[in-house]
């Protein structure tokens, strides 16, 4: 028994980011400005939960506007870290407003790779700076996105007071766009709280306004959105149909990373439903596009998925194959959380080996890597899968400890698909130890 962690069904619902980029627009600047744009487009396509608020860096002084772009330009190609160093360079000479847009932007690329706190930091320097400037739309970017860290750290009312703050903002100002983006964010704190009926309004007043401005990529973010509704009410094939809508938008925005990973949640679903080759089809589809688009975040994903597609065929070392084709990605990309996931899924197949030593090697990494980044489902499933391999040890007692320790914390975040399982097991061994 364990915990596997899957990927692609946060690749788009929880981590698409909306990249935002507000601009002046001088004649004279319009070949920067298509630059700009083209990058904004690529870049739309990772999340719908954050904003990146520039305030018009791309046309400060040249001390300023040279590094970002250069920033942008590994954003682009999805070097964050290089862009974390560029965007630092340009702090060095920005001034007033720039200061606060630059340090959103580099929370947004800290949270990429999976730096939690330091991101939350970066976006409460920005909220603090875009006050002192009285910058609105640069203060409701800062509160959408540490709410959306307050959530991912299971902190949900501290999250809904965050975004409750950035949508009242983004209304004073007209932003629908974020109007809309913050609806979602706030139905996924109701989603996880398991309040389905006003996380499933929330999304659809968010759909809505995405149709009404004609934005393709937010109209398939909350699409996905609300088909993890359907999917923890365990209603699949509506699921599936919402999901399905969503690749025909994809497509139709020609958005070649979305579309992958839009198949990628499909899969999700044909894998709950028991149609495993189904799922395994469309994770190769998945992946053929994101390696065609050159997105190594997006193929570590399907990378990952597949090896738990063969982990659950029984095919344990083509699994393993798999699964660390996806850790090295990860480490290559510095993406940290990544890391975890797959040293933690490394570590389950080991397990089922019956190489019991290994796989706690394996968990603990994964553990330790989850608490110096604040991963909080990721602590949760750690404990989880390690408590499982004591229990195969038969040292009932630390299995109980990890047991419990995971079933607070999932308790804390939303349940996990074995959390009543778990709460049931400490009860049972803890009156077989009487």
């Amino acid at each position: 028994m364990g915990i596997i962690i899957g990927i692609i069904a946060g690749a788009i619902i929880t981590w698409f980011c909306a990249w935002y980029f507000w601009k002046k627009k001088p004649p004279h600047k319009e070949e920067d400005e298509k630059k700009i744009d083209k990058i904004e487009k690529k870049i739309d396509s990772l999340s719908g939960d954050f904003k990146i608020y520039i305030d018009g860096l791309s046309q400060s002084i040249n001390p300023v506007k040279i590094p970002f772009r250069r920033g942008i330009k590994s954003m682009e190609e999805f070097r964050w870290q290089e862009a974390i160093s560029f965007f630092r360079k340009a702090l060095k000479e920005a001034r007033n407003n720039e200061i606060a847009a630059l340090f959103n932007i580099i929370g947004i690329c800290y949270r990429t790779i999976g730096k939690s706190d330091q991101a939350f930091d970066s976006f409460e320097e920005s909220l603090r700076l875009s006050i002192i400037y009285k910058d609105s739309e640069a203060e409701a970017a800062a509160l959408g996105n540490i709410g959306v860290i307050f959530r991912l750290k299971g902190e949900l009312n501290r999250a809904l007071k965050s975004h409750e703050g950035a949508l009242k903002i983004n209304r004073k100002i007209g932003d629908q766009k974020f109007e809309a983006i913050q609806l979602g964010n706030i139905g996924s704190i109701f989603l996880t709280k398991g309040e389905y009926i006003t996380a499933l309004k929330y999304y659809e007043d968010s759909l809505k306004i995405h149709r009404q401005i004609g934005n393709l990529t937010g109209e398939v973010y909350q699409l996905n959105n609300i088909s993890l509704v359907f999917e923890a009410k365990g209603e699949f094939d509506t699921a599936l149909k919402y999901l399905e809508n969503a690749l025909k938008k994809s497509r139709k925005a020609t958005d070649r990373i979305m579309e992958g990973g839009v198949l990628g949640n499909i899969a999700i679903i044909y894998g709950k439903k028991g149609e495993i080759k189904t799922a395994l089809k469309y994770l190769e589809d998945g992946l053929k596009i994101h390696r065609q688009v050159g997105y190594l975040e997006g193929e570590a994903n399907h990378l990952g998925n597949i090896g738990l597609v063969y982990e659950n065929l029984g095919e344990l070392d083509l699994a393993l194959d798999y699964l660390k084709d996806a850790l090295r990605i990860n480490r290559e990309l510095g993406k940290r959380e990544g890391e975890s996931n797959q040293l933690g899924n490394i570590g389950v197949i080991y397990k089922s080996k019956g190489e019991l030593d290994m796989a706690l090697e394996y968990q603990k990494d994964a553990l330790e890597i989850a608490q110096e980044i604040g991963y909080i489902r990721g602590i949760a499933t750690n404990n989880a899968n390690i408590g499982w391999i004591f229990e195969a040890k038969g040292e009932y007692q630390k299995a109980i400890d990890f047991l419990t320790k995971a079933y607070e914390l999932f308790a804390k975040i939303g349940a996990d698909p074995d959390h009543d399982k778990i709460f049931k097991y400490v009860e049972k061994i803890k009156k077989d130890i009487k």
